[in-house]
């Protein structure tokens, strides 16, 4: 099943904290950047019909967690 993993469905309570840092913190910025890459790489692996790649999208689905893990952290200390 071929899913969006929207940052602001997943933080609906932090879209104003999420927009202040994206603007005024390069380095969050930057995780945003690679973790909207990293989402619609796995959407373009998901939605291949014969799906070759199971180890690049698992590699992928790790990383954009651990990504997350980074947002969430930035979104809760400031």
């Amino acid at each position: 099943m071929v899913a969006e993993h929207n940052l602001h469905k997943d933080f609906p309570d932090k879209v104003q904290k999420f927009e202040e840092l994206r603007q005024n913190n390069p380095e969050f910025a930057k995780l945003i950047e690679q973790y909207d890459a990293l989402d619609q790489e796995i959407l373009e692996i998901e939605g291949m019909v014969e799906n070759s790649g199971d180890e690049e999208l698992n590699r992928c689905r790790r990383e954009r967690v651990v990504i997350k893990d980074k947002i969430a952290r930035e979104l809760q200390g400031s």
